[in-house]
C-alpha cells in the first residue's frame, strides 16, 4: 500500500484548520475582536431644575453592562435631601425606563446649595448592546418639605409611606424594649419577626414605601447587632428616644448613625432594593 506524502498530510491539516476558523458558528471564533461601542449618554433637564447633572464618563469595556458616572450639583437656594433621576435606555430595538431614588435624609444628611456629589449607575448584563442613555430629573424634595418636578414615578408618595413605616418600626422597637427589655429586642432582631400593621386606605406606592421604611429600621438595628453587639443596638435605640423627645422630623428616619444607605431602584416593572455604603454604586436591572 502506497504511503501518503508527508507534505500532502500537512497541507490537508492546514486546510481543515482554515475551514474550522472560517465557519461562522465555530466555537473558535475570536470574540476579543468585537468592537466596543460606548453608549451615547445625554442629560435632559428643565431650565428651572434645582439640580444640575453632569456626566463624568462611563466604563464601557462591556457595552452590554456599562457603568455611568455623573455628578449632581445643588443650584437652588436651599438644602436638598431627596431626588430621583430617571434613565431612558435604548437597548437594541427596545426602550426601557428606570429610576434611581436617592434619599439622603435616610442618613441624616443633605446636599447644601452649591454642593456637588458624585454618583453612578451600573447596568446589569443584557443580551443586546446599550446604545443610548438619557438621564433626567423627575423629583426633588427640599429640607423644608417643599418639592419640585413632575414626579411621574410618585416619589413623594413613596417617601411619605417610607417615613411612616420607619416611625411605626421605631415605636415598635422602643415599646418592646420598655416592656421586655433589651433582650426582647435582640430576640426579635435575631428571629427577624417584626410585624407592623399596614394602614388601610393607602395607595400602592405608599404601601411600598411603608414596607421599605420598616425594613430600613430593622436592617440598621441588625447591622448594629452584627457590628457591635447588644451595646450597639442599645445605643441606637437611645438615639431614637432622643429623636422622639426632640420632635425630630421623620424625614430623618430617626437619628441613626450612617450605618448604611438604602438607595431605592425602581425599574418598571421590576423593583430592586440594594443596600450600599455611602454614595455607592446603584444597579439598574434591564429586561432581556
Amino acid at each position: 500500500m502506497k504511503k501518503a506524502s508527508p507534505i500532502l498530510l500537512v497541507s490537508a491539516l492546514a486546510l481543515c484548520l482554515t475551514l474550522a476558523f472560517a465557519l461562522p458558528n465555530s466555537p473558535r471564533t475570536n470574540q476579543g475582536t468585537e468592537k466596543v461601542t460606548a453608549p451615547a449618554v445625554s442629560v435632559s433637564l428643565r431650565p428651572d431644575a434645582p439640580l444640575r447633572i453632569n456626566v463624568l464618563g462611563d466604563d464601557s469595556s462591556d457595552p452590554r453592562s456599562p457603568q455611568i458616572n455623573f455628578e449632581v450639583t445643588n443650584v437652588a437656594g436651599k438644602p436638598i435631601h431627596s431626588y430621583l433621576v430617571s434613565q431612558e435606555t435604548t437597548n437594541g430595538t427596545e426602550k426601557s425606563t428606570g429610576t434611581t431614588l436617592s434619599d439622603m435624609a435616610a442618613t441624616n444628611s443633605v446636599l447644601r446649595p452649591g454642593q456637588t456629589m458624585t454618583d453612578s449607575i451600573a447596568y446589569l448584563s443584557t443580551t443586546d448592546t446599550i446604545s443610548q442613555i438619557v438621564l433626567a430629573l423627575d423629583f426633588v424634595e427640599f429640607d423644608d418639605g417643599a418639592t419640585w418636578g413632575p414626579d411621574k414615578f410618585e416619589s413623594a408618595e413613596l417617601l411619605r409611606g417610607r417615613r411612616a413605616g420607619a416611625a411605626e418600626a421605631n415605636q415598635s422597637f422602643l415599646g418592646l424594649r420598655k416592656s421586655g427589655g433589651l433582650q426582647a429586642v435582640l430576640g426579635l432582631l435575631e428571629a427577624n419577626s417584626l410585624n407592623v400593621d399596614l394602614p388601610r386606605g393607602k395607595s400602592p406606592k405608599w404601601e411600598e414605601g411603608f414596607r421599605s421604611g420598616v425594613r430600613i429600621v430593622s436592617s440598621r438595628l441588625k447591622k448594629a447587632l452584627t457590628d457591635g453587639g447588644a451595646d450597639a443596638v442599645d445605643a441606637e435605640l437611645n438615639k431614637l428616644v432622643k429623636s422622639a423627645a426632640g420632635g425630630n422630623d421623620m424625614r430623618r428616619l430617626g437619628e441613626f448613625s450612617p450605618l448604611l444607605t438604602l438607595p431605592l431602584l425602581v425599574l418598571i416593572p421590576i423593583v430592586l432594593i440594594i443596600p450600599r455604603g455611602g454614595n455607592g454604586t446603584k444597579f439598574l436591572l434591564l429586561p432581556e
